[in-house]
């Protein structure tokens, strides 16, 4: 694929383990420590005293937790803000497979824990894998951010149109432009995105429904997915598709322990913003941080000319900065407005400097408020 589009030596992860890279693609939230550790209780994001959860001059959730406040917004907010002139969807292999544990939500779409429950798809494939998740299920809570933001799941009927299983993407390819999602979010399940094999299952180098893993499972969901995704009339037009991974399988470079200290990313922006927050910070004198090591990307669309390599720094906000450009947004959240960031696709210079601030700071809102009866409501949505 890199001879085909644009590759991205020096793209990096931001944080250890999944959750913190996959919050940062979409709300340009920082690590803290209970999100690196990929929430396997699903605990809301808590202040330290106590009081309603504000916003710092970076865009940083003041605070530590998984289920972020209403008043921290994710690209899904800043499009749906656009009233129908943009829309997004977030397709996840596997979501519909899961066994309806009691844990679980009732619906498929939009599938998630109960709040301060237990994350039944947070796997020990040494001890339980057999008795909490069928093998065909490989679904991961942690790999579809969008379920850690309140603006999001506080509303079921719309989180359920726009986070859906992947299957509802062939589907949506063979629409035509106008009638897809304006952005769109694929996840792969634990086989395809390479994570697996792991525990028990790694000396027979199968995922845990017997399919081959690692980079073979890899190259599998590539190629089924890509040639579609091309060949579709919203691709032809003018679509960019963006291939990375969360983090690398490295912590060289890494104080002991974990990733994220108190001091470094749990209440405040003091956590760096990047783009390679390890392992000597290229293009900035920051000292090292949290983060998640080189994962490289690579950039596919019909305006990009095959074969191209940039070798700048950039990490996961680079990539939310992109899309807030690419929409004309008018602000960037978190620490993807902070200076030092740039998008990935030097055409949009002139863009991001017209929208070099950080989204204004919403009202404080109470972690556990929900929405205020008939303050919900259906929206024409396209490709619903």
């Amino acid at each position: 694929l890199a001879t085909q589009g644009r590759l991205l030596t020096n793209y990096y992860g931001v944080g250890h383990n999944s959750l913190d890279n996959y919050i940062a693609m979409i709300s340009g939230q920082a690590p803290n420590p209970i999100s690196q550790k990929d929430c396997e209780w699903f605990k809301g994001f808590n202040s330290q005293d106590g009081t309603a959860v504000t916003l710092d001059e970076n865009g940083q959730a003041v605070g530590e937790g998984c289920v972020y406040p209403a008043n921290v917004k994710t690209i899904a907010d800043q499009i749906q803000d656009t009233k129908g002139k943009f829309t997004w969807k977030a397709y996840m292999e596997d979501m519909d497979k899961g066994d309806g544990g009691k844990e679980l939500d009732e619906w498929s779409n939009c599938r998630r824990p109960k709040i301060e429950g237990h994350d039944d798809t947070f796997v020990d494939e040494v001890e339980n894998f057999l008795s909490v998740v069928g093998f065909d299920d490989q679904y991961a809570t942690r790999h579809n951010p969008f379920m850690y933001f309140h603006s999001i799941i506080d509303h079921d009927e719309t989180c359920r149109k726009n986070d859906v299983p992947l299957g509802d993407l062939a589907r949506d390819l063979g629409k035509p432009a106008a009638e897809m999602p304006s952005f769109a979010f694929i996840t792969p399940n634990l086989c395809h995105d390479g994570h697996d094999p792991r525990a028990i299952w790694r000396h027979l180098h199968k995922c845990r429904n017997g399919e081959e893993g690692g980079p073979a499972a890899v190259d599998s969901f590539l190629n089924e997915w890509v040639p579609l995704i091309r060949k579709s009339t919203a691709y032809k037009q003018d679509g960019l598709l963006i291939i990375t991974f969360d983090e690398a399988d490295t912590k060289k470079g890494f104080p002991p322990g974990d990733s994220c200290s108190s001091d470094s990313c749990s209440t405040s922006s003091t956590a760096l913003y990047g783009p390679n927050l390890n392992e000597g910070n290229p293009g900035h004198d920051d000292p090292a941080g949290p983060g998640g090591g080189k994962v490289g990307a690579v950039l596919l669309s019909p305006m990009i000319q095959p074969g191209s390599k940039d070798e700048t720094p950039y990490n996961h906000y680079s990539l939310l900065r992109t899309i807030e450009d690419i929409f004309q947004l008018g602000c960037h959240l978190g620490f993807a407005g902070h200076q030092g960031i740039t998008p990935l696709w030097p055409g949009l210079a002139e863009l991001d400097k017209k929208a070099d601030r950080i989204c204004p700071e919403p009202k404080p809102a109470d972690n556990k408020s929900a929405p205020t009866a008939g303050a919900e409501r259906a929206r024409d949505v396209r490709s619903m």
